[in-house]
C-alpha cells in the first residue's frame, strides 16, 4: 500500500470528522439562532404612513390594559425590528414585529377566524394576534417578571424595552445587556431610545426610571409608619428608664398599626431576578423528575447514533487500505449488509435486489451524514422541535380538508 493512499485515508477522515465537530457545535449553539435586525427611526424621522401605524399601536395597547411604560416598551422594540410596517415580505421574519414563517401562517389563520375577520397585514390583526394566543406563553417562560399581566403593569420604559426584547424578540448577540437578566440584545440602547421618545410623544412628560421608583418606595415606606433606627433608640431609652422606675404597668410601648406588606413590584430588580430564578429553578427540578430518564435515554441513543457513524466512515477507509490482514471492518460492523467496492466505482447501493451492498465513498458519505444528523438531533433535543413541526403541519393540511 503505498504512502499517498494512507495519507489520502487519513485526510478524508480529519476532513470528516471536523465536518462533523462542526455541524454538531452550530446545532447545540445560540449562535445559531441569532438574526440581525435593522430599522427604526425617531418619531420625527419616520413616514408619516409608520407614524400612524405606532399610534394605532399605542392606542390598541393602552386599550387591551398595557401601562404607558410598558406599551413605549413595546414600540420601542417595533420602531427597531419594522419601524411600524405590518406587510409580510420575504421568506421568514416578517411584519410589524418580525414574526416567524410559523406565527404568519398561524397569525393569517386566526386573523380569518375572528367574527368579524381581520386584516392579518394590519397593525391591530398582528398585536390582537400576538396579545391572544402569544405573549403570554412568551412573559412567562422568558421573563424576569413572570407573565403577560406583570410586564403590562411595568412602570420603567426601559426595562419594560429590554424585557418585550428578552421574552419576545429575543434578538441574542451585540454586546448591549439588559439588566433583567445580564444578557446581551441586538441595539438594545436604540430599542430603548425609541420607546422613550414615543412615550414622551403619546404622554406629553418624561419617563420616569427605576431609580425614581426606588426613591418613591423608600418615602412611602417613612409615610407608612416604618420607624428608623433613632426612633427605636429613642424608645429604648424610654422604656429602660421606666423600667428603673418602676412603672412596669404604665409602660404601653408602640401603638401597633397593620403593616403594609410590599408585593412583588415593590421589590427592587435585583430582589425581583433572585425570585424568578428561584421559581425556575424549583419548576425545572419538578419537570427533571418525569423527564430526566427519558432525555438521558434519549442523549445516549444520539450518542451512540453519532459514534456508529463516525465509525462506519473509519471502517471503510480502513478497508480501502488494508492489504496486510483478512479483515472486513466495514461488513462487521453492519452486520454484513455493506462492503467495499474493490474499485471505488461499481456501486449497488440502491439496487434492492442486493442482499449485500457494495458501497463507493459517495455512498458511504450520505450513510454517516444522515446518522450524524439524526444523532445530533437526538442528543441537542431538536429532533422534538422537528416533530412538533411535522405534527402542526400534518394538522393544518389536514384541517383544510
Amino acid at each position: 500500500m503505498s504512502n499517498s493512499k494512507i495519507k489520502t485515508a487519513l485526510a478524508r477522515v480529519l476532513l470528516f470528522i471536523s465536518v462533523l465537530i462542526s455541524l454538531f457545535c452550530y446545532a447545540v449553539s445560540p449562535l445559531g439562532y441569532q438574526m440581525s435586525v435593522f430599522a427604526g427611526g425617531m418619531p420625527d424621522e419616520i413616514p408619516e404612513e409608520n407614524l400612524k401605524n405606532a399610534k394605532e399601536l399605542w392606542d390598541i395597547l393602552i386599550k387591551n390594559g398595557f401601562s404607558e411604560a410598558a406599551a413605549a416598551g413595546v414600540l420601542g422594540n417595533a420602531d427597531q425590528e419594522s419601524m411600524f410596517t405590518p406587510i409580510f415580505e420575504g421568506d421568514d421574519h416578517q411584519g410589524l414585529f418580525q414574526m416567524s414563517s410559523d406565527q404568519v401562517a398561524n397569525c393569517i389563520n386566526w386573523c380569518k377566524g375572528q367574527n368579524p375577520p381581520l386584516e392579518p397585514e394590519s397593525v391591530k390583526g398582528q398585536t390582537l394576534f400576538l396579545i391572544a394566543s402569544t405573549w403570554e406563553y412568551d412573559f412567562s417562560s422568558f421573563g424576569t417578571y413572570q407573565g403577560l399581566d406583570a410586564f403590562k403593569k411595568m412602570k420603567d420604559v426601559v426595562m419594560a424595552t429590554g424585557e418585550f426584547c428578552a421574552c419576545y424578540e429575543r434578538a441574542v448577540g451585540g454586546g448591549e445587556v439588559y439588566a433583567g437578566n445580564n444578557r446581551e440584545y441586538q441595539d438594545l440602547r436604540k430599542r430603548e431610545k425609541f420607546a422613550q421618545a414615543f412615550y414622551k410623544l403619546y404622554t406629553g412628560s418624561e419617563p420616569s426610571s427605576s431609580d425614581d421608583d426606588d426613591a418613591d418606595s423608600s418615602k412611602d415606606g417613612k409615610k407608612n409608619g416604618l420607624l428608623d433606627g433613632s426612633a427605636v433608640s429613642l424608645m429604648s431609652v424610654k422604656g429602660a428608664k421606666l423600667l428603673d422606675e418602676g412603672y412596669f404597668s404604665s409602660f404601653s410601648g408602640l401603638n401597633e398599626e397593620a403593616l403594609c406588606l410590599p408585593s412583588s413590584f415593590d421589590l427592587p430588580l435585583k430582589d425581583l431576578t433572585e425570585l424568578s430564578s428561584w421559581k425556575k429553578n424549583i419548576k425545572y427540578a419538578e419537570d427533571d423528575r418525569s423527564l430526566r430518564y427519558p432525555r438521558a435515554v434519549v442523549m445516549i441513543v444520539g450518542i451512540l447514533v453519532t459514534i456508529y457513524s463516525i465509525l462506519l466512515y473509519i471502517a471503510y477507509q480502513f478497508d480501502r487500505i488494508n492489504n496486510f490482514i483478512e479483515l472486513d471492518a466495514l461488513g462487521i460492523l453492519t452486520f454484513g449488509k455493506l462492503r467495499i467496492s474493490p474499485d471505488d466505482r461499481k456501486s449497488t447501493f440502491n439496487d434492492k435486489h442486493q442482499e449485500r451492498k457494495v458501497v463507493v465513498h459517495r455512498d458511504i458519505i450520505i450513510v454517516c451524514l444522515v446518522g450524524v444528523t439524526i444523532g445530533v438531533l437526538l442528543i441537542s433535543g431538536k429532533i422534538f422541535e422537528v416533530v412538533v413541526y411535522l405534527m402542526l403541519k400534518i394538522q393544518e393540511v389536514f384541517s383544510k380538508h
